[in-house]
């Protein structure tokens, strides 16, 4: 028997000793086997997918390819004889590669290698190298002579590597995904959060072995979040960071066992400053091949304006008044007034400052319980104050909606008839919010 050994990443190149470079001269065949790669041989690769991205034939020491037949120089047989990976375990792995031809024969016969259930049911790419590299042994019975036939078998040996194919990061838990469903592109997702959400967003990961057939897609996956960054300011946030993650292998539904999901946590429930914050979320594989989703977390709502005025209603009762506006995609844009003062100048012995008030949790202002201008019944004179009033309306008069509403309220709670004045911006005053975010309930 003659052997030839070869090992290449792209094309058989073969380490041939004399001796067999001597008989493979005497009878004219090439030390390789022409074409042959293994480009396609990636975890991703499905049952009955190929492992060359060209068919390879044997051929003479010119490259003329070689007929099967029943002359000299032709051969009888061509056959995958062995196939094992690096764990030096000594089975055969046969069960995971077809040799396949491109036709019966006789005559000039192209090749692939083709791999099986098998293989993709147990094998992908993980932190075990040795299961994952495998050496191939084909066998060709070369006719030296005829009358009667006689054949020489050669054997080649191929090495060939599985490649790493990079995880992916999914909206859902759809089994099997479509391109739909993984964040990429664009890679970014926004999210409009309230500082007292523990959850940030939950999102679900697959290393990159074959989606529809391949079992052990959520093996070997790590998380961490790599940085997180004031978007506003565009300056980064030093760790400890306020968010974690918390991992697990979800177990209900058509991805049970194929998916692992990732949640990303606030870990400063109800005292988060507010902001928007850049956090960037890694998945990466046992070959350290990685895929970053930029999550943009919103904690609280942008105010287009936050200002502090006073609200005249007589020579008596003059009090600052806090009024904001919104005017933001996602939110329920308008005019917000609250009937009390920002922090506490006011003559008002029933004022609570809005940042002293129980709408304000850590940095961030809830904006609730308010009173629809144009629906709602006047509230009694106990609820007067310290509380927010709110036109809906993106027109040129919704500020004038809410004061007509105050104005209508007041007069009912006081039997009077007032024409409700206004002072100019107060100075500080509200300070356009005073890095304070808010939260519209």
């Amino acid at each position: 028997m003659y052997i030839i050994s070869e090992e290449s990443t792209t094309s058989t190149s073969g380490l041939i000793n004399d001796l067999n470079t001597s008989i493979l001269n005497d009878i004219g065949i090439s030390d390789s086997l022409f074409g042959f790669n293994f480009a396609l041989f990636n975890e991703g690769i499905a049952p009955n997918g190929n492992i060359s991205s060209a068919q390879f034939t044997l051929v003479d020491q010119f490259n003329v390819q070689l007929l099967q037949g029943t002359a000299v120089g032709e051969y009888t047989t061509f056959t995958l004889t062995a196939a094992e990976d690096a764990q030096e375990n000594n089975i055969s792995l046969l069960n995971y590669f077809n040799l396949v031809p491109s036709g019966v024969g006789p005559g000039a016969i192209d090749y692939n290698v083709r791999v099986t259930s098998d293989f993709v049911n147990n094998v992908y790419y993980g932190d075990n190298e040795d299961a994952r590299n495998f050496t191939l042994t084909f066998v060709a019975n070369i006719i030296t002579s005829v009358g009667p036939i006689v054949t020489e078998p050669i054997t080649f040996t191929e090495q060939i590597f599985l490649a790493n194919v990079v995880p992916d990061i999914y909206k859902n838990r759809n089994q099997p995904p479509v391109p739909a469903d993984s964040y990429f592109p664009p890679g970014t997702v926004t999210v409009n959060k309230s500082p007292n959400d523990l959850e940030v967003l939950e999102v679900y990961g697959r290393n990159g072995a074959n989606t529809t057939s391949n079992p052990n897609t959520e093996l070997n996956l790590s998380w961490d979040i790599i940085s997180v960054t004031n978007a506003i300011t565009t300056n980064p946030i030093q760790p400890p960071f306020p968010f974690g993650l918390e991992t697990n292998i979800v177990t209900t539904g058509a991805a049970a066992n194929l998916i692992e999901s990732c949640r990303v946590t606030n870990l400063q429930q109800n005292t988060i400053k507010a902001g928007e914050y850049d956090i960037n979320l890694q998945l990466a594989d046992a070959g350290n091949a990685v895929k970053n989703l930029i999550i943009k977390a919103i904690f609280g709502t942008p105010p287009t304006s936050v200002v502090e005025r006073n609200y005249i209603f007589n020579e008596v009762d003059n009090y600052p008044f806090v009024e904001v506006y919104f005017d933001s995609p996602g939110v329920q844009n308008g005019w917000y007034v609250y009937s009390g003062s920002w922090d506490g100048n006011s003559s008002n012995v029933n004022d609570i400052p809005l940042t002293e008030s129980g709408f304000v949790f850590g940095n961030n202002i809830n904006v609730s319980g308010y009173v629809n201008s144009i629906t709602d019944p006047n509230p009694s004179a106990s609820a007067f104050y310290n509380r927010w009033w709110w036109s809906g309306s993106n027109a040129v008069n919704a500020r004038d909606i809410v004061r007509q509403k105050i104005e209508d309220t007041y007069d009912v709670n006081n039997s009077v008839t007032t024409d409700l004045e206004f002072g100019p911006e107060l100075e500080p005053g509200a300070e356009n919010g005073a890095g304070y975010g808010f939260t519209i309930i």
